[in-house]
């Protein structure tokens, strides 16, 4: 079994990046309901830059996975292989922040473009997709604040390893959350703080034959 490239796309590449009132219900759930994210009370802090807000942080977790497994990290790999909706090469090509729901907290929506699926999913793969995460810098009330968070650290134009089980849509297009942060740079993986299923500095060619050897141990059922 073969890992290959993305074939099809669901978002057209020069469609504009909106925010809406559904990207606020469903990014609700992402934060608790606290005093301490409501956007008037991010003007008692400041970052290190000067600009007013807080931070938020949430470190990922290695998967759940079932049994005794000999080997936890190809295990994870099989799996986001096998099924996971989005696995593989993505580009940022565009973000947007925006309010929360009843003034609490902010999020970004990220649009990436895939580049290359390592997923053996049968049937066609998303080729663009849109993220919305915990974090990001808004204008409210005449002033920048900002709630930074380190696990959604994303520059546009870069490339990242996006791992996501299931979208929040219908078309498979959207999804919710704080993935592995997996920066890419000249052909380098550089996880950010937090389980990984690569280890800082692993090629892009080695994390591929790994996913490659997961898949040969036993295939996709």
């Amino acid at each position: 079994m073969l890992l290959t490239m993305a074939a099809t796309s669901v978002i057209a590449a020069d469609e504009p990046l909106t925010v809406d009132y559904n990207d606020q219900d469903i990014t609700a759930p992402l934060l608790p309901r606290s005093r301490k994210l409501k956007l008037d009370r991010f003007f008692q802090g400041r970052h290190p830059d000067g600009v007013r807000g807080t931070t938020y942080s949430s470190v990922p977790e290695p998967p759940v996975l079932p049994g005794e497994i000999q080997d936890p990290v190809q295990e994870a790999l099989h799996s986001y292989a096998c099924r996971y909706a989005v696995f593989g090469v993505a580009e940022l090509q565009n973000s947007r922040s925006f309010i929360g729901k009843d003034e609490i907290g902010i999020f970004t929506k990220l649009r990436f473009k895939l580049v290359d699926s390592w997923s053996v999913q049968p049937g066609s793969k998303v080729q663009s997709f849109d993220l919305l995460v915990e974090g990001g810098e808004v204008e409210y009330r005449g002033e920048i604040i900002r709630l930074g968070n380190p696990q959604a650290a994303y520059v546009k134009g870069r490339h990242y390893l996006m791992i996501m089980h299931s979208a929040n849509d219908k078309n498979k297009k959207i999804f919710v959350g704080t993935p592995y942060l997996l920066e890419i740079s000249n052909g380098t993986i550089y996880p950010a703080p937090g389980w990984s299923p690569f280890k800082p500095g692993t090629t892009l060619t080695r994390a591929k034959a790994m996913v490659q050897e997961s898949l040969e141990q036993k295939g996709c059922e």
